[in-house]
C-alpha cells in the first residue's frame, strides 16, 4: 500500500516535470518563430 503510494507520487512529480520541460520548451520555440518571422 504505502509503495503504490509512493509510486503515484513519484508519477505524479514526474509528468509535472515533464509538463514543466515542455511548457519551457513550447514557450522558447514560440518565440524562437517570432523572432524569425
Amino acid at each position: 500500500m504505502q509503495k503504490t503510494g509512493f509510486q503515484a507520487r513519484f508519477l505524479h512529480f514526474f509528468w509535472f516535470k515533464v509538463r514543466q520541460r515542455l511548457n519551457v520548451t513550447d514557450l522558447a520555440v514560440t518565440t524562437w518563430v517570432n523572432r524569425e518571422v
